[in-house]
């Protein structure tokens, strides 16, 4: 990948490549409007699909742990998009997992 070549990515732990910050914010601003809100729909699909249910539930915050960061991202980035889908279901699991938690 040219990006890590350029020190603009990097690899994870895992299979996950993370993207410098800076090639974040110029595809955000770059990315049309109709673009961008289908792509912040299909990541919250995602991140809708990856969640566990009952995330009041210890047996799922290993699960949830590693998520919550982006579902909270996510969640704030379709309420100024006006996005409700799947934006529903994850407000609530994170809700239930910070009052879980205590964090909340």
């Amino acid at each position: 990948m040219k990006l890590i070549n350029y020190g603009m990515a990097r690899r994870g732990e895992g299979e996950e490549v993370i993207i410098h910050r800076v090639v974040q914010e110029i595809l955000r601003n770059r990315t049309p409007e109709k673009t961008r809100k289908e792509w912040i729909t299909a990541a919250l699909g995602l991140l809708n699909a990856a969640a566990p249910a009952e995330s009041q539930d210890v047996r799922t915050w290993p699960r949830w742990n590693p998520l919550r960061p982006h579902v909270a991202v996510g969640v704030q980035v379709a309420q100024t998009e006006n996005i409700v889908e799947p934006t529903f279901r994850l407000v609530g699991d994170l809700a239930n997992l910070l009052y879980a938690k205590g964090a909340l």
